[in-house]
């Protein structure tokens, strides 16, 4: 049965997630996730963090994007000045390693931040981007206790 909730974004948790897939649609995008994690499931009677697997974000009217690159720390590059890149160049390459994000329910506006290739060198990527209204959607969830004992989805 599929899962979805579509308030309090902020509980949402990327890190190590990596992005799959990014499907535009009109205004719209789905951005795909191998996994992530919830602060709680209250919908469902879960007050603490629940483990979810693949998973899809949808992003109702995505506008105000920026994509910042950083190279510092890269071998041969630390001198590279960040270099902003148009969403297109990222979309057709999103497979990144997610460190860290950011969900403002109230202002409307969400941050993901990890690792990138462009042409064959890492960088530090910087995603941000203003929305109406979000929506995540998934199939399974363990339970944090689950997960420390071992189970996997």
């Amino acid at each position: 049965m599929k899962e979805i909730i579509s308030n309090n974004l902020s509980r949402l948790g990327l890190h190590d997630s990596s992005v799959e897939k990014i499907i535009y649609v009109g205004s719209d995008l789905v951005i795909m996730f191998d996994w992530c994690k919830l602060n709680d499931y209250e919908e469902k009677g879960f007050n603490d963090v629940i483990i979810v697997g693949r998973s899809s974000l949808l992003v109702e009217n995505y506008r105000s994007d920026i994509l910042k690159l950083d190279f510092g720390g890269t071998p041969g590059h630390n001198d590279r000045l960040p270099e902003f890149i148009a969403f297109d160049k990222f979309r057709n390459v999103p497979d990144f390693l997610i460190s860290r994000n950011m969900v403002d329910d109230n202002l409307k506006v969400a941050k993901i931040e990890g690792l990138w290739k462009l042409d064959d060198i890492y960088c530090w990527l910087e995603w941000s981007f203003d929305y109406n209204y979000l929506t995540l959607e998934w199939d399974d969830f363990i339970t944090r206790e689950e997960w420390k004992q071992g189970k996997i989805l």
